[in-house]
């Protein structure tokens, strides 16, 4: 704008300029052809300022679509997010469920009901993937004992200490049971 102001001032003085010595020379057509060269100046002005006023458009629309831009992709990407969370955890869950059980099949029936309920939010080859799961490869550890020993104990509550006392000796190995 500065750059403007000086620009504006410098043709006025020398529109001025140049009108004293069209004065002084008398010449008509001299000062015909001086005043349109200063209105040409002025339209080169003017075409300038819109230009300015173009550029200043596109930065100002600019600074305004791109944080606009930017949280229209946070909360797309956001609610991607939380999509494949819950996808997750619902089939952490589905198999949590299925592989609660005392045994196999009863495992793979689960498998194949939570299949029957749920077949968009399962894949397909769910059931096959708890029939197919070995404990034993991945050392996890069933306790069948725990609900055994809570059996023996329900059934014989007076000798709580003696069943406790022979199941550590013929368990040495259950941690579990040492805090009991």
């Amino acid at each position: 704008m500065r750059k403007l102001a000086l620009i504006i001032i410098g043709i006025a003085s020398f529109a001025h300029f140049a009108q004293a010595q069209d004065q002084g020379a008398g010449s008509q057509q001299s000062i015909e052809e001086r005043k349109l060269a200063i209105e040409y100046r002025k339209l080169d002005i003017e075409e300038q300022q819109l230009l300015m006023q173009r550029q200043k458009m596109y930065v100002d629309a600019a600074s305004v679509a791109v944080p606009l831009l930017i949280g229209a992709l946070t909360l797309a990407l956001g609610l991607l997010n939380m999509r494949k969370t819950a996808q997750n955890q619902f089939a952490v869950k589905a198999a949590e469920i299925a592989l609660n059980t005392k045994d196999p099949y009863e495992a793979r029936n689960k498998a194949r009901a939570l299949v029957a309920l749920f077949k968009r939010e399962l894949p397909a080859d769910f059931v096959k993937r708890i029939e197919n799961f070995e404990p034993e490869n991945y050392n996890v550890r069933t306790f069948p004992g725990k609900a055994r020993l809570i059996e023996l104990i329900a059934a014989q509550p007076d000798h709580r200490a003696q069943i406790i006392a022979d199941w550590k000796a013929m368990f040495p190995s259950d941690d579990w049971v040492k805090v009991l």
